[in-house]
């Protein structure tokens, strides 16, 4: 399984966590870097979300509920 965690800074300082609780049953991935703003986001999209396999893509980017939408509508247009 494939997990990829996208968000600011309070996923980077949980993300080592959820690393060693699926240590074993899934590959954690998420961009070295803050994701920072929702716009950040949708500009890195097709690097952080869509070019690599998830089964999870786990969002925390300040409850931004349009970023989740139009995360969401490209993977979808994104899948086989």
């Amino acid at each position: 399984m494939n997990v990829t965690l996208i968000g600011d800074s309070i996923r980077m300082a949980y993300e080592p966590l959820v690393v060693e609780k699926l240590s074993g049953r899934a590959e954690v991935w998420g961009p070295v870097e803050c994701c920072g703003t929702s716009r950040y986001v949708l500009e890195h999209l097709e690097d952080w979300v869509l070019s690599r396999p998830a089964d999870v893509v786990h969002m925390n980017e300040h409850g931004n509920l349009l970023l989740a939408e139009a995360v969401a509508a490209a993977i979808m247009a994104s899948s086989p």
